[in-house]
């Protein structure tokens, strides 16, 4: 007979769970947030809130289970007060409107083993970052500082690549090999359920297949009952459409919103956008302001997430020290949205990117001292500057101790060669010829 689940447990992480030393999260209490973020009127949830910290402090635990279930029911009921926040462009037909004008011809082709390089770089750059920052996941600058200093070194030696942030950029690669480049939403959520064990997702993506299994395929599994779409997990899957399609920004974000449908919507999805074409522009293109600046051109203006970018490159135009915009970064966004949330870990993305100034290890450490999601956000500049710098630009103290290697939760793709990695890329990347 299997072991009884011991239920007090189960209810105690329905309310809070530690997911590194010393760092929660609050299911109930952050999906209360996000809906507030996007325009419902939770007044009357929030005031549960309070009481369930109480309740879970002093382990009245049924009484919890109940409150639970009321937040719930007061968030279905919930009246959207500013529809304005939902009121965005969502598919690609829509979002497409927006975009500049394509260029009259692609960029001349770059050289195979320019481009090779290029995508090595990139692999290597964002397994470095996701290695370099998941030490300290979710953790405040100050703390950081306190533990590790100015972090120019790993914090852990060997530095560990086991997180999901690889393992959809994988199965983007092979469902492309499977279906195509004309590949769909749905048939890349199939490889999600077929090779992404349930108990390694997290909020947006683990919704997304919960749905997926249930019958409510893409582009709704990204938005039914999933509080969490406008999260970092869209952020964190761009860099690789950017990689197939070198100066084709287009083509890139195209591929953004396929990926991106699957488990996020509207701010979600243009996290992954914004990611995927600076990737994609950084093949021809090296000045960070200038990046920036075609990244925005293929986010709806109207997003929220275009203020939040504007604003931090104009905080940092004003500073002489990243810290000053890191402050203003926590005094705000950092403040008003979970540390998972897309807006504030793009600013801290574009803080170390215009900081950083090319050179790989100051953009990844201050990206990383920035905190929040670090893990994600190194590396997102970490494949950026990889792409720039190639796989040779890159420095070997960070890449010797990663020994070429990265492991996944994801199935039949357990552990791989970077390099090897970089090969599929370059093949699948001539279907898009």
């Amino acid at each position: 007979m299997p072991p009884i689940p011991n239920r007090k447990n189960q209810i105690r992480s329905m309310w809070q769970l530690e997911v590194r030393e010393g760092v929660f999260i609050h299911p109930a209490a952050d999906v209360v947030q996000e809906m507030g973020n996007k325009g419902y009127d939770v007044a009357a949830a929030e005031e549960l809130v309070a009481k369930g910290h109480q309740l879970y402090k002093i382990g009245q635990l049924h009484d919890l289970l109940l409150l639970i279930s009321d937040i719930n029911r007061l968030l279905r009921q919930a009246p959207l007060i500013h529809p304005e926040r939902l009121a965005i462009p969502k598919t690609l037909e829509e979002i497409r409107k927006t975009w500049p004008k394509p260029p009259a011809a692609r960029p001349p082709a770059l050289d195979p083993h320019v481009y090779y390089d290029k995508v090595y770089g990139a692999w290597l750059g964002k397994c470095i970052g996701g290695a370099f920052g998941l030490p300290v996941e979710g953790w405040t600058h100050e703390r950081i500082v306190a533990a590790y200093g100015e972090m120019r070194d790993y914090a852990v030696k060997p530095p560990e690549t086991l997180n999901d942030d690889t393992g959809y950029g994988i199965l983007l690669l092979h469902a492309i090999e499977e279906y195509g480049p004309d590949f769909t939403s749905e048939q890349l959520g199939r490889e999600w359920v077929a090779h992404l064990p349930l108990e390694y997702t997290y909020t947006a993506e683990k919704i997304a297949i919960e749905n997926m299994l249930r019958g409510i395929l893409p582009p709704e599994s990204g938005e039914v009952d999933n509080p969490y779409n406008w999260w970092i997990g869209g952020l964190m899957k761009g860099e690789v459409c950017g990689l197939l399609a070198p100066g084709r920004p287009e083509l890139a974000a195209e591929l953004a919103i396929r990926d991106g449908v699957i488990a996020h919507s509207g701010e979600g999805v243009y996290g992954e956008i914004f990611c995927a074409v600076l990737v994609s522009a950084a093949f021809y293109e090296t000045d960070m302001r200038k990046l920036l600046e075609t990244a925005l051109s293929y986010i709806p203006p109207q997003s929220k997430l275009t203020e939040v970018v504007r604003q931090t490159m104009a905080w940092c135009a004003q500073a002489d020290d990243w810290r000053i915009p890191m402050r203003k970064v926590y005094e705000t966004y950092a403040k008003q949205y979970h540390w998972v949330h897309t807006f504030p870990n793009a600013a801290m993305a574009v803080i170390g990117l215009l900081f950083g100034r090319g050179d790989f290890e100051e953009t990844l450490r201050i990206t990383a001292l920035c905190g929040l999601d670090t893990d994600t956000t190194a590396s997102q500049v970490g494949a950026l500057v990889g792409v720039i710098l190639g796989e040779s630009g890159i420095p070997a103290k960070w890449k010797d101790p990663l020994g070429d290697r990265v492991e996944t939760y994801v199935e039949g793709f357990e552990r791989m060669k970077i390099p090897k990695l970089a090969e599929i890329t370059c093949q699948v990347e001539q279907l898009f010829r």
